[in-house]
């Protein structure tokens, strides 16, 4: 990682980041290129192509707008995910224009590469929910094991929450404390690849619901400048933990939310004047009786904390918060609508993700009037 002298300047309403670092970019002309070739080296992963195209406009109002990365070469729109890469889904371009509300969804992170500018003017999102399913490469990279709960007698104790830039909360204990909440994994300590967060520890049998995916990752990596335009919003948010499940003498542990996902920036010039947000999804709450559990919210419905499931059960934990880059919040005990004894736990919300700027060589404009930035921006 390149390291960078870095100062913060407020002036006006806004805010600018400088560094020294410079963006390789090579091209025609130096030694060793092949004709028609321009390659662009970032921290995160290096993009070379034959011919780039002009401009290439992802166009969220023209058709389903989904960047499917199962495998690493769909197409979508005019645009292809460039075949020789197969650790991420890499669009590329002179410019590259994001329009209407885009999103990515499977196996494999996005790279916007762009041998001169990016505009963010809609909506870009690889966050996970239930519906429209896990974002992309949201189970890219490492990550921290906590403690799982436990199960006491015929309740289970909830997950904790996903631990990415900021830590999960811990689960709720069972059956009046014998049953352990789980215990969050240590959160990543730096950026070196490009990935997705990590996900909600699932409630404990019997019937524990599910942990939440976290967020997937986005690289946005341009010559030139990236502009997110007042109108636009990037997202990578962790979805909410699933509730536990009741059957009549059995309460499951509700699953912890997942911690948002990694928004990445390299540019010589970056303005932000719209929302960026990678927050964790809220706990999901504990299975009770014949009542019912809710599930955790997903973090990206708003721009506050996500709440954790609620219903007959012990609560979930509510997801990050995102204006201070908080831990997620711990899932309640054994709550209302149960016994303490034989109560089940509410799962743990999620922790905030990453939102980083890679060693910005001119600077980065934050428009404090209209840019929302959840948890803060972080430089590497």
């Amino acid at each position: 990682m390149r390291a960078g002298l870095l100062a913060l300047v407020v002036t006006a309403g806004c805010r600018q980041i400088l560094g020294l670092d410079p963006i390789v970019a090579r091209g025609d002309g130096a030694s060793g290129d092949v004709a028609g070739v321009q390659c662009i080296e970032g921290q995160l992963h290096e993009v070379c192509v034959t011919n780039p195209p002009s401009l290439v406009v992802l166009d969220g109002t023209a058709m389903t707008a989904t960047i499917v990365t199962t495998t690493p070469n769909d197409a979508w729109v005019d645009a292809k995910c460039l075949p020789q890469y197969s650790d991420a889904c890499v669009i590329a371009a002179n410019q590259i224009v994001v329009q209407g509300a885009v999103g990515a969804r499977g196996t494999f992170p996005v790279v916007l590469a762009a041998f001169d500018t990016i505009t963010v003017d809609g909506a870009l999102d690889v966050s996970s929910d239930a519906t429209p399913g896990a974002g992309a490469g949201n189970t890219v990279g490492m990550c921290a094991a906590g403690t799982p709960p436990t199960t006491s007698g015929l309740a289970g104790g909830g997950g904790a929450g996903g631990s990415f830039g900021a830590a999960g909360g811990g689960g709720g204990t069972a059956n009046a404390g014998s049953g352990a909440g789980g215990t969050p994994g240590a959160t990543t300590s730096a950026i070196s690849a490009l990935r997705g967060g990590c996900a909600g520890e699932n409630g404990a049998t019997p019937a524990g619901g599910s942990g939440g995916s976290a967020g997937g990752g986005v690289y946005l990596l341009a010559q030139n400048t990236i502009t997110i335009a007042s109108t636009a919003r990037v997202a990578s948010c962790g979805a909410g933990g699933r509730g536990g499940v009741a059957n009549v003498m059995t309460n499951g542990g509700g699953g912890g939310g997942g911690a948002g996902g990694l928004i990445a920036l390299e540019a010589p010039t970056i303005t932000i004047a719209g929302v960026v947000i990678a927050l964790g999804g809220g706990g999901g709450a504990a299975g009770a009786g014949s009542g019912s559990s809710g599930d955790g919210s997903a973090a990206c419905t708003s721009l506050s904390a996500a709440a954790g499931g609620t219903g007959a059960g012990a609560n979930g934990g509510n997801g990050s918060s995102g204006a201070s880059g908080a831990s997620g919040g711990n899932g309640s005990g054994a709550g209302s609508g149960s016994a303490a004894l034989g109560g089940a736990g509410g799962g743990g919300g999620g922790g905030a993700g990453y939102i980083v700027v890679l060693s910005p060589p001119v600077g980065v404009t934050i428009d404090d009037q209209s840019a929302t930035i959840q948890p803060p921006l972080r430089t590497h």
